[in-house]
C-alpha cells in the first residue's frame, strides 16, 4: 500500500512538472520575436552608397530651447566645454566570448520599430566566467556617430534604423558596439504601455523620497511608496516636472535631467531583479512569464530553455552585487539649439574600472 501510494506521488509529480512545463511553453511561444542580424546588417549599411542613404532624423529640440538671433550658441564652444573629441565615440572590440550581452529598448511604441526613439537604453552584461552582471545605461540625449548617416545624433535617434539596409534595433546595436566594443547578442524591447503591465505583474515598486515630491500628477510623501505601473512610469518619465516640497512651498527639484532619468531607470531594473530573487518555485516563474508575455519584444534567437536558465539563475543574485556603470557626459548645445551630452571619457576607460581585463586577445 505505502509503495502505491509513493510511486501515485511520484506520478503526481511528474504530471505538475510536465504541465508547469508545457504552460510555460506555450506562454514563451507566444511572446513577439523579431528577426536581428546585426553583422548582416552592419555590412548593408558599409555597402550601401551616400546617395541611397535615408536622410538622418531631425535633431529634435524642446520650444524652450529653440534658439534666437541672440541665443544661438557657437558651433565650437570653448572654456570648460571644450570642442567635441569624435575619440569619444569609438572603443576597441572586446572579446564577443566574453559576455551575453542583452539590449534593454524602451520607446513609445514597439509598432514597425521605425520613425521612434528609444527613451530608456541599458546594456545588461551577464559574464560568461560565471561573475556578477554588469548594467550599463546609456543617456537617451547621448551625442554620437550613427553608422547609417555618419554624422553626429543622438544615440536615440538610432531606432529609426537605416531604411531596408538595417532594422531600428539593427542600428542601434551597430552604434552601441561602436561607442562600447560590445556586441549586442541579444534584444528585449517595451513600449511604455507594456512597461506599466511588467511593474503591475510584480507587484509594483517603492518609490523612496527625501521629502515630499510631485511628479507629473502623482505625489508622494517623504519615505518609501508602493506605486502601481502608472504613477512607477510617470517617475521613470518625468524630467522638467519633478517638484519637491521644502521650506513651506512648492519648487521645482534642481538637478533633474537625462541622467536623474537613468538612475530611475535602474532603481526599477533592480527592484525587478529583486523579485525575480524572491521567487521560490517553477510555478511562481511561469505566472511572472504570463503575466508579461504580450509586454515584451525579444529576438527569435532567445529560446524558452534559454530564458529560463537566465531567469533562474538570476536568483542566485543580489541586486547589490550587480555593478552599474554609468557613462561620464557633459552638458552641451548643438548648433540647432538642442541640448545633448557629451561623453567625457572613452568608453573603455570607464569600463576597464568594471572589467579590468585586456580588451584585446
Amino acid at each position: 500500500m505505502a509503495r502505491r501510494v509513493i510511486f501515485v506521488l511520484l506520478g503526481a509529480g511528474v504530471l505538475w512538472v510536465a504541465w508547469t512545463g508545457v504552460s510555460l511553453w506555450l506562454t514563451f511561444r507566444d511572446v513577439e520575436r523579431i528577426t536581428v542580424d546585426v553583422e548582416e546588417a552592419r555590412d548593408a549599411i558599409a555597402a550601401l552608397p551616400q546617395v541611397d542613404r535615408p536622410p538622418p532624423p531631425p535633431v529634435e529640440v524642446e520650444p524652450e530651447q529653440v534658439p534666437t538671433m541672440t541665443t544661438l550658441p557657437p558651433r565650437d564652444i570653448t572654456g570648460d566645454q571644450l570642442p567635441y573629441d569624435l575619440a569619444f565615440s569609438t572603443s576597441p572590440a572586446i572579446p564577443d566570448e566574453a559576455f551575453n550581452a542583452f539590449l534593454i529598448i524602451g520607446s513609445d511604441t514597439r509598432a514597425g520599430l521605425g520613425g521612434k526613439r528609444a527613451d530608456v537604453l541599458i546594456l545588461a552584461l551577464l559574464p560568461e566566467d560565471g561573475s556578477a552582471p554588469i548594467l550599463v545605461s546609456l543617456p537617451r540625449d547621448l551625442w554620437l556617430r550613427i553608422p547609417c548617416w555618419n554624422s553626429q545624433n543622438r544615440i536615440n535617434a538610432a531606432l529609426n534604423g537605416c531604411g531596408d539596409a538595417a532594422s531600428g534595433p539593427e542600428l542601434l546595436a551597430i552604434t552601441v558596439a561602436e561607442f562600447t566594443g560590445i556586441k549586442t547578442d541579444h534584444f528585449t524591447l517595451f513600449d511604455f504601455e507594456d512597461f506599466k503591465k511588467v511593474i503591475d505583474a510584480f507587484g509594483g515598486i517603492e518609490i523612496c523620497v527625501e521629502v515630499p515630491t510631485r511628479f507629473g500628477t502623482l505625489e508622494v510623501p517623504a519615505g518609501c511608496t508602493r506605486v502601481d505601473g502608472e504613477e512607477a512610469l510617470s517617475w521613470v518619465r518625468s524630467r522638467k516636472t519633478t517638484r519637491e516640497f521644502r521650506d513651506g512651498r512648492w519648487r521645482l527639484k534642481p538637478g533633474v535631467n537625462d541622467l536623474t532619468r537613468n538612475e530611475r531607470q535602474r532603481e526599477v531594473l533592480m527592484q525587478l531583479l529583486g523579485n525575480v530573487k524572491s521567487l521560490d518555485t517553477l510555478l511562481s516563474l511561469v505566472n511572472i512569464v504570463e503575466s508579461i508575455a504580450d509586454a515584451v519584444t525579444i529576438d527569435d534567437g532567445i529560446t524558452i530553455g534559454r530564458a529560463t536558465e537566465l531567469a533562474w539563475d538570476m536568483r542566485s543574485v543580489s541586486p547589490g552585487e550587480i555593478a552599474q556603470v554609468t557613462i561620464p557626459v557633459r552638458n552641451h548645445t548643438t548648433s540647432g539649439g538642442a541640448a545633448v551630452l557629451l561623453p567625457t571619457k572613452p568608453f573603455a576607460e570607464v569600463f576597464a574600472e568594471f572589467w579590468p581585463r585586456p580588451v584585446e586577445e
